[in-house]
């Protein structure tokens, strides 16, 4: 666990000073706000991270449900924000849903990548 909580908060911190170096630069697509997004989908994947530890310990003989289950709530969450964000948030613009996308898509590749690398030498003992 200690290991992907490590590369987790690298990918975060990674993610955050790529952003804050485009930020630099004032790009127009850029939303004003992308640093909540950040802090956002790197608290949801730590989250995300006990989530799995908890549902691998319950269900421990069905792992590929528990995995499901993690990717799952991920989208709902994601969709969640996206939905609270558009209702109290500040006016609607498209830079929010091109940056909400995209950290959507980096931090959900960065989590699927994570879990199969750290699952390999699992299914390897099973065999």
């Amino acid at each position: 666990m200690r290991k992907r909580l490590v590369q987790k908060l690298l990918f975060a911190f990674g993610t955050y000073l790529f952003a804050f170096g485009l930020s630099s630069f004032e790009p127009a697509w850029l939303e004003p706000e992308w640093q909540k997004l950040v802090y956002y989908f790197g608290g949801l994947s730590l989250t995300l991270l006990y989530v799995e530890r908890r549902l691998t310990k319950i269900l421990s003989d069905q792992r590929a449900l528990s995995l499901l289950a993690v990717i799952t709530f991920h989208l709902f969450a994601s969709l969640l924000l996206a939905i609270l964000w558009r209702l109290w948030g500040p006016a609607y613009d498209i830079r929010f849903v091109l940056n909400f996308f995209v950290f959507y898509v980096a931090f959900l590749v960065f989590e699927v990548i994570s879990l199969l690398y750290n699952l390999r030498p699992l299914s390897n003992e099973s065999q």
